[in-house]
């Protein structure tokens, strides 16, 4: 764990610059989406993402309008090397959330519908090309719950409407935590495994949990 290093060569450390909230594996690399102060950092090294500057990489520019905080929750790249986002709440209120995936070094929208108060916070690439999504919602009186959900590979075009097929949900009276992170791997005996991580805000009132999962019908 570290610091990531900005454009300037200097760790970031102003609170409107640092809200890093998603990281995905590019050739040559990571690259990792931040709100507040939406935008993408590419982190040239395959070692580590603090372990060098981060280049600024064009983001959709449609986030101009987006909230400081429901802007790039999610990001993945898919195996052909589009890179695809999601927004957490864009445009708020309405039935469909707003999604980007860049391919020929532009970025193209599509609409990514929602389930119930549910919100993207995370998504993984599965090892069949798939992606995980992970979302969560959450309320004062209902607190937190989770929803993971698969999209298919081939459905991810500019102009779509893209519907997730859920696969599993974390509700009370399952553990509830504010779940944010996803990775996906396949294992030695073929298996496919799934991580989820909850942040804690820093507050004694939350934990920081790091769930696996067999997924049994990859």
């Amino acid at each position: 764990m570290g610091l990531l290093i900005g454009a300037n060569g200097q760790p970031i450390q102003r609170t409107y610059k640092k809200d890093a909230e998603s990281l995905f594996r590019i050739n040559g690399g990571y690259v990792t989406s931040f709100e507040t102060h939406h935008r993408l950092l590419k982190y040239r090294s395959n070692k580590s993402p603090f372990s060098g500057r981060g280049d600024p990489v064009s983001a959709p520019h449609h986030l101009i309008d987006a909230h400081r905080n429901k802007g790039m929750e999610a990001a993945v790249a898919l195996n052909d090397g589009r890179w695809v986002v999601f927004a957490e709440n864009f445009p708020e209120d309405e039935p469909n959330l707003f999604g980007w995936v860049l391919q020929k070094q532009r970025w193209r929208p599509f609409d990514y519908t929602r389930t119930g108060e549910f919100q993207p916070s995370g998504a993984a690439l599965l090892p069949s090309g798939n992606v995980l999504i992970l979302e969560r919602r959450f309320s004062f009186l209902g607190g937190f719950g989770s929803r993971l959900a698969v999209i298919l590979q081939h459905d991810i075009r500019p102009g779509a409407t893209l519907r997730s097929q859920e696969i599993a949900r974390l509700e009370p009276p399952l553990v509830e935590e504010n779940f944010e992170g996803a990775a996906a791997y396949k294992n030695k005996t073929g298996e496919t495994i799934i991580y989820i991580v909850s942040d804690d805000n820093f507050s004694p009132l939350q934990s920081t949990l790091l769930l696996m999962f067999k997924l049994r019908n990859p």
